[in-house]
């Protein structure tokens, strides 16, 4: 005879470790993409913080101006705090999709 409660319940339980391994794999993205993003931001400001220093001791074979160098500064602030910003509410929201 067919047992329709069994069916049910075999059915919840199939959904249910979907949803477990859906969360798993979903927990191991964040970790990767953060890592990732982490190494970007560090290799970013490692360069620009490289730029000013040989702007500052004149190791460039050129000369930036001024201007130049505050805009460099403006813009990493602003791209590194959006880019960070975007990944945080992206990555880690509250609620798991």
């Amino acid at each position: 005879m067919f047992n329709f409660a069994s069916t049910i319940a075999d059915r919840i339980n199939f959904m249910n470790t979907e949803e477990l391994e859906a969360r798993k794999q979903y927990l191991e993205e964040r970790k990767r993409f953060a890592c990732k993003i982490y190494i970007m931001l560090v290799a970013y400001l490692f360069a620009v913080i490289s730029i000013v220093i040989c702007c500052a001791i004149k190791c460039l074979p050129f000369e930036l101006p001024e201007a130049v160098l505050v805009t460099l500064l403006s813009t990493a602030s602003i791209n590194v705090t959006g880019l960070f910003w975007v990944v945080v509410k992206y990555l880690f929201s509250a609620k798991i999709k």
